[in-house]
């Protein structure tokens, strides 16, 4: 491990279009003591893998630079966990290929986390959400602490472009669970926020781009992935108070719920508006949801 090295480990599948723009951003950086490893995850010698790496060709006599290539696909978390064997930083972050770092956000993220108590295992940055639409949205970070809850329910932003770990918290963890699809970046948090408390700066140092290119559009999938996700996270939720976890759930089940009504499936609707406990609240949030994608 080196003293004072960020490693930024970048999973990318078919992002050959936009993972030039993702590393020369970071080249960009106004704090130079970073490693990038990109994690190519389409599968070797696929049509979407020559064409990435002939995109960053140009990066190979960059130093600190390096590129991986799966045999095979196989998932974000498997991509991350690569990356993750082959870092060498004291601090790590995780970023997406469609997403881009503002110049002084390694250096404004590592001179808080490194001027922090232990307790902290990370730090979080706020940023600019832009929707598939081409809407920008700011999203500050506001909180230190046990921010756990609030993460939870989605009133604490964090997501894998906005925070730096520290690496000896990553590797306590154990990585990234693989059978995850989707939510790793979530769960791996969680698990963190478990055992440490989260410092952040509001400094807008990341534009975090939502693409369809790896979204679910089927309410099912959706269901599938969270389930899979709550069912793996039952563990960590049981450590908090009965309030908590009731709120928690009801947020997820309102979120699948959304969904199905959309999709006129107004049976698994009601059935989840009915488990969240606030079928009045949930029916609301979801015509709200229905009307927006209708806008859109």
């Amino acid at each position: 491990m080196e003293k004072d090295l960020i490693s930024i480990i970048i999973p990318t599948y078919k992002g050959a279009d936009i993972i030039c723009k993702c590393v020369d951003c970071i080249i960009q950086q106004s704090y130079k003591k970073i490693e990038i490893i990109v994690v190519d995850d389409n599968g070797e010698d696929t049509e979407e893998q020559i064409k990435t790496q002939e995109k960053i060709e140009k990066y190979k006599n960059v130093s600190g630079f390096s590129y991986i290539a799966h045999d095979v696909n196989k998932n974000g978390s498997a991509a991350r966990n690569t990356g993750i064997q082959k870092a060498k930083g004291e601090y790590i972050c995780f970023f997406d290929d469609d997403d881009t770092y503002c110049i002084d956000a390694m250096k404004i993220m590592i001179e808080k986390l490194k001027t922090s108590s232990e307790e902290y295992a990370l730090v979080y940055c706020s940023l600019v959400s832009v929707s598939n639409s081409g809407q920008q949205n700011v999203i500050r970070a506001k909180e230190d602490g046990a921010i756990l809850v609030d993460y939870l329910l989605r009133k604490t932003f964090l997501c894998s472009s906005n925070i730096m770990f520290k690496r000896y918290v990553i590797d306590e963890v154990g990585g990234f669970d693989e059978s995850f699809k989707r939510h790793q970046d979530m769960e791996v948090i969680i698990r963190v926020l478990t055992k440490y408390s989260a410092v952040h700066v509001d400094y807008v140092g990341v534009k975090k781009v939502w693409l369809k290119r790896n979204l679910p559009t089927k309410a099912n999938i959706v269901e599938t992935y969270g389930m899979h996700y709550m069912e793996k996270m039952k563990p960590y939720l049981k450590k908090l108070s009965l309030k908590d976890q009731e709120k928690v759930f009801s947020h997820y089940y309102i979120d699948w719920s959304k969904g199905y009504l959309y999709e006129r499936n107004f049976k698994k609707f009601w059935c989840y508006a009915n488990m969240s406990k606030h079928p009045i609240k949930c029916t609301a949030l979801a015509v709200k949801y229905v009307v927006g994608q209708i806008i859109h």
